[in-house]
């Protein structure tokens, strides 16, 4: 039996720009920014960014007491020249930014509630929710 998964996108898949991290899927900072709903017709399992997103940007990164930006929205990233993971995670590493707090995915069934499953990339969270939708032993009550 084929079972057919729809993808309905509530923000841009920007997977295609290298944005596979929650960062630039966390609009708010209410904790719980829905980015895409995955359905196999019967079941919906819903993907949300998750968490709060607070990172320190140095101005300059070899001192840090001359101060720093605060990055809390995905919309931010951009006006500081950081346009993909990579991106992040180079600054990560070399020390010129510093994570507070991050954000994850995580999948939510529209019948059930939270699924217990936390996901770091949008690809496997997708992945998770199309393993679930076809996981019968899941949907027992």
């Amino acid at each position: 039996m084929t079972t057919t998964i729809d993808i309905t996108w509530h923000q841009p898949d920007e997977r295609s720009q290298g944005r596979e991290d929650s960062a630039w899927y966390s609009y708010s900072a209410d904790h719980h920014d829905i980015v895409a709903s995955v359905s196999n017709g019967e079941r919906t399992i819903h993907i949300h960014a998750d968490g709060e997103v607070r990172v320190h940007l140095a101005y300059d990164p070899t001192d840090w007491k001359k101060g720093h930006e605060v990055i809390r929205y995905c919309d931010q990233w951009k006006q500081y020249g950081i346009n993909n993971d990579i991106d992040i995670y180079k600054m990560s590493e070399e020390g010129s930014i510093e994570w507070i707090n991050n954000s994850w995915f995580d999948l939510y069934a529209d019948d059930q509630g939270w699924a217990d499953s936390v996901q770091h990339t949008l690809s496997d969270a997708i992945e998770s929710a199309v393993e679930l939708l076809s996981d019968s032993e899941a949907w027992e009550q």
